[in-house]
């Protein structure tokens, strides 16, 4: 097995939304609804299985640091996929899973996309839906979705969250 270290791929992360935006509310217990993230990427790490080259089963692991509103880290996302198959169009889909850790609890995804290039560290083609699977603490039971594309106004990836909870018992 031959293990690659990507470099990083480095992306901002800046909530913008007001003072009562859902993750300022976080440690109030009132942290879902819908609200707009931007991220940025830590390394990248690749784990080649089988041949030299993109293969079934090769997988990414990697993180994404994430900031408030005003520049202050408030959580991060880590992340694995593996590729499942190519296609036709030359783009390799990937199946993934994933974790939001935020301030009062943490919100679980699992993903399916498309890359290019799996075996680098560049950004996949969008949009990029992480389904919300659950959540515990503040986002205990959290249903939704949190779509990722990039950002029109900077060189960001812009993370629109969608996303509903239900109270812990």
């Amino acid at each position: 097995m031959q293990i690659v270290l990507a470099s990083a791929v480095v992306f901002g992360l800046t909530l913008v939304v007001g003072a009562t935006s859902p993750i300022a509310q976080a440690t109030e217990g009132e942290a879902c609804g819908e609200f707009v993230v931007f991220g940025e990427y830590g390394p990248i790490s690749i784990v080649d299985q089988g041949e030299p080259g993109v293969d079934v089963g090769d997988s990414r692991f990697g993180f994404v640091r994430l900031f408030d509103e005003n520049g202050d880290e408030i959580g991060e996302k880590y992340f694995h996929s593996v590729v499942s198959q190519g296609s036709e169009d030359g783009t390799f889909r990937l199946i993934g899973h994933g974790h939001y850790m935020l301030p009062g609890g943490t919100i679980a995804i699992s993903a399916n996309y498309r890359m290019l290039d799996p075996t680098i560290d560049g950004a996949p083609i969008e949009p990029v839906e992480n389904i919300v699977i659950g959540g515990s603490g503040t986002y205990f039971g959290a249903r939704g979705l949190i779509t990722w594309v990039a950002d029109e106004q900077s060189d960001l990836r812009r993370g629109e969250v969608d996303i509903e909870c239900v109270e812990s018992e």
